[in-house]
């Protein structure tokens, strides 16, 4: 299906007119980026503590158990360290 800029709604067999006329010109757009101040810390803050926890596990499985044992087997995909991103270095369980 294509949709057109005048609302109309074709099948594939029926595209749209080429348009015609004159090519707009060359252009350039630049825009700063600023900056950016803080001011302060905030009041707890400590340098190098990990403020960003892990991302959910979302499929936590258990794949065996073990009666015996009184054990089960966990399957799981790791989240990174900071939500999605990175590596933890260790799980909690």
């Amino acid at each position: 299906m294509f949709f057109t800029g005048d609302g109309v709604i074709r099948p594939p067999w029926n595209p749209p007119e080429e348009p015609t006329g004159e090519p707009a010109p060359l252009f350039t757009r630049d825009l700063s980026g600023g900056s950016t101040n803080v001011p302060a810390t905030p009041p707890d803050y400590v340098p190098g503590e990990d403020y960003i926890p892990p991302g959910q596990i979302i499929d936590l499985k258990v794949t065996d158990t073990f009666y015996d044992e009184a054990t089960v087997t966990l399957t799981w995909t790791a989240t990174g360290d900071d939500l999605d991103y990175g590596s933890g270095t260790f799980m909690l369980i």
